[in-house]
């Protein structure tokens, strides 16, 4: 990002004095207002001004907030496929290629008035990686092997409901 944009650019307010330019004379200097608490820019009478740093203020922890969101979506996009399918492993000759279900869930908020200094806000994520098998290459070929732990954890639920479900239908043709 160019000096100008991060810090502000040129200053037109003529009675500022932060770089020691006598008041009334053309003078440039930059107010930095990238950190993550930003400094109120100097205090002017100009009521028109002091409602357009209270916008600013407002725009910026709503800017940092989709910061962190553009980071989170960056970084899920750019593991994405590395998540799912692992690097491969090769093991006496027989490559292995780990296979699992990724998700992702993250959310983020901010509030509060217009100029309010310390805005409640907030953010959380989480995720889970269920592994599901492997892409084997052997001399065979490439086939896929599930993984039996995760069959039995998604089966043994899906079998009692299947059952149940069954036991409900037979004693309703019973009657």
């Amino acid at each position: 990002m160019p000096e100008e944009q991060r810090r502000g650019g040129e200053c037109e307010d003529p009675d500022d004095d932060a770089t020691g330019a006598s008041a009334g004379t053309d003078h440039r200097h930059s107010h930095d207002y990238s950190g993550s608490t930003p400094e109120k820019p100097p205090q002017t009478l100009d009521a028109g001004r002091e409602m357009a740093w209270s916008a600013w203020e407002a725009e910026g922890s709503v800017a940092r907030m989709t910061n962190i969101s553009l980071k989170l979506a960056e970084t899920i996009s750019s593991n994405g496929i590395k998540a799912v399918y692992g690097e491969p492993v090769e093991i006496d000759g027989t490559t292995i290629v780990p296979v699992a279900a990724v998700q992702y869930g993250f959310g983020a908020g901010s509030g509060g008035e217009a100029g309010e200094e310390d805005a409640p806000g907030g953010a959380g994520g989480g995720g889970v990686s269920i592994p599901f098998g492997a892409y084997v290459s052997d001399e065979r070929g490439v086939h896929f092997r599930p993984n039996l732990i995760t069959l039995l954890i998604v089966g043994i639920p899906f079998v009692w409901v299947a059952g149940h479900a069954w036991s409900r239908v037979i004693k309703a043709l019973k009657k």
